[in-house]
């Protein structure tokens, strides 16, 4: 029977197999050739792309909060307040310092008899200290004092991290898996179409999922190995298609 009067049923599949065969079926064989260029080469490029993609979201689209770029402003004259009373025939009282990047909360505590409280205190890096004294016209109250040491007139920036949300934490890595796992399906297909070449069953793709061993097994087997020549269990030879 000549070739013209074959029906299309009985006609040989196209080779190499078109975009839907290749990825998406398990039908035939694949020589070694279409199957790095056609297969394992495209999947690996897509899968690098989407990866740089979802980095390049994950930096500019989160940006300060996500990577902890930059950092709050330090204001140039920290906050301070006190309170200080009498206890007793003791002075006590605290202190709440606000540098901006860093706060304090500072306990005192003196004899009455000295009338005078003084202490230095480290804040951020930098000395404060800290008077207390009786007022002279009114015995009940005592007067404050706060005067910074090595307090400079501006302070350098410091970039800081914040924490990113726990959304912020899990959404690039949920895409990520959700399209290695979409990409599952393809890359068996191609597997399992170039183990068949070698007149292996399907199965022996799932040796991949071995550490390492099987990795390497599979990469081996299914990147350097030649098929069978001729027709085999599963289809014509694709080198003579």
């Amino acid at each position: 029977m000549a070739d013209d009067d074959l029906t299309e049923e009985d006609a040989p599949p196209a080779y190499p197999p078109s975009f839907r065969g290749m990825f998406f079926s398990f039908k035939g064989r694949l020589d070694r050739e279409t199957f790095w260029l056609r297969g394992a080469f495209p999947l690996l490029a897509v899968f690098l792309v989407v990866q740089l993609l979802l980095g390049g979201i994950a930096t500019y689209g989160l940006g300060v909060s996500f990577y902890g770029v930059g950092g709050p402003k330090i204001p140039e004259k920290p906050w301070v307040k006190g309170d200080f009373k009498k206890a007793g025939k003791n002075i006590v009282g605290t202190i709440n310092v606000n540098t901006g990047p860093a706060r304090l909360s500072a306990k005192f505590k003196a004899l009455e008899a000295t009338m005078r409280v003084e202490q230095t205190i480290i804040v951020g890096g930098r000395r404060l200290k800290a008077t207390v004294a009786k007022n002279k016209n009114d015995p009940g109250v005592y007067d404050m004092d706060f005067r910074w040491t090595n307090y400079p007139k501006r302070l350098p920036e410091k970039p800081t991290k914040p924490r990113p949300s726990r959304l912020m934490q899990v959404l690039p890595n949920g895409v990520s898996f959700i399209f290695i796992l979409a990409l599952l399906w393809p890359a068996f297909a191609i597997g399992v179409k170039r183990l068949k070449d070698r007149d292996m069953a399907g199965w022996w793709s799932l040796i991949g999922i071995i550490p390492l061993v099987g990795q390497i097994w599979a990469l081996v087997t299914l990147g350097f190995f030649k098929g069978t020549d001729g027709e085999n269990r599963f289809g014509p030879d694709p080198l003579e298609s």
